[in-house]
């Protein structure tokens, strides 16, 4: 199959933003088991670690959308 000389070769942008937050939560979790367990932070934020982690998954959930504007401004 050829390309035609009007097409750009490359990848067709087809992510949506529910699809975006998807994968960051899906690729932030194994993260958050590995990486910041709840022993650990328990230390520090004693009986509101379930908060913690809760404000930091409303804290992610712009980046897919502010991602996909910088991306339309370039």
């Amino acid at each position: 199959m050829e390309a035609s000389p009007s097409s750009a070769p490359g990848l067709k942008r087809s992510l949506s933003v529910w699809a975006a937050v998807g994968l960051s939560v899906a690729l932030m979790a194994p993260s958050m088991a590995a990486n910041i367990n709840p022993q650990g932070s328990a230390l520090h934020a004693g009986r509101a670690v379930p908060l913690t982690f809760l404000i930091a998954a409303v804290g992610v959930l712009p980046a897919p959308r502010l991602a996909a504007a910088r991306d339309e401004t370039a």
